[in-house]
């Protein structure tokens, strides 16, 4: 394969992944809080409680951003804000059992949209499907935690 054709199926895959984030949103549009802030909880969910400027490394989003939407998850019970025990400067944020349930239904809403799509694949199709989207993801989180090392979870309460 030559260079050239490589880098015309590497955009052909960005172009896939670019159409697969725009019908999501569209698919996504009842959820409870705006899409950012339900990637947030996301992010909580997967690490527990940790310091805001952690959410947004973990995110790739500005501080600034994420401190926004923050606010407005804890404004609405969503998410709760403490000190941090190490240093009282810093903000720690966890998910409440509200901002759980709200998760929840957000990611429950998406299953329900892809299911009448994927119910024609096979069985085999769709195991392949997930087996290389685990590998992507692996592999672009490394890749992204490699481009940025700051990014790691070290200040992760």
């Amino acid at each position: 394969m030559t260079q050239a054709s490589t880098r015309i199926e590497d955009r052909e895959v960005v172009d896939a992944l670019f159409q697969i984030v725009v019908a999501t949103r569209r698919l996504s549009r009842s959820d409870a809080v705006d899409t950012g802030a339900i990637r947030l909880m996301w992010h909580l969910d997967e690490v527990g409680s940790c310091r805001v400027s952690t959410l947004a490394a973990l995110s790739g989003l500005d501080l600034s951003t994420v401190s926004r939407h923050v606010r407005e998850l804890a404004d609405s019970g969503l998410v709760e804000r403490s000190a941090d025990r190490t240093d009282g400067r810093a903000v720690v944020v966890a998910m409440t059992p509200a901002g759980r349930r709200t998760l929840d239904e957000s990611v429950d809403s998406r299953v329900a949209a892809l299911a009448p799509v994927l119910d024609d694949w096979s069985g085999r199709d769709r195991a392949t499907l997930l087996r290389l989207l685990r590998t992507l993801s692996a592999d672009l989180t490394a890749a992204s935690r490699a481009a940025c090392p700051a990014h790691h979870l070290e200040d992760s309460a």
